[in-house]
């Protein structure tokens, strides 16, 4: 079966619901834009916090045994 021969021969009204809630999330990203270009600037030009500062404010779960997971390991060894 082709992927045509599946498809409804006309244009549902749910499609049109859909298309036009994409649109506006579209919309609403492009207005928003500037904002969050300027908020990317500021994040990448703050200072950075190190992984023992992360782990002294506890934003690093510990595991059954009590260390960090290994996927926690891994990215800080990177």
């Amino acid at each position: 079966m082709k992927l045509g021969e599946i498809q409804p021969e006309g244009w549902p009204a749910e499609y049109t619901t859909e298309f036009m809630n994409v649109l506006n999330v579209l919309g609403r990203l492009v207005e928003i834009e500037a904002s969050q270009a300027e908020l990317l600037e500021r994040i990448c030009s703050a200072e950075t916090i190190s992984d023992d500062e992360l782990r002294e404010a506890g934003a690093f779960y510990a595991d059954a045994s009590g260390g960090e997971s290994a996927g926690q390991a891994k990215l800080l060894d990177e």
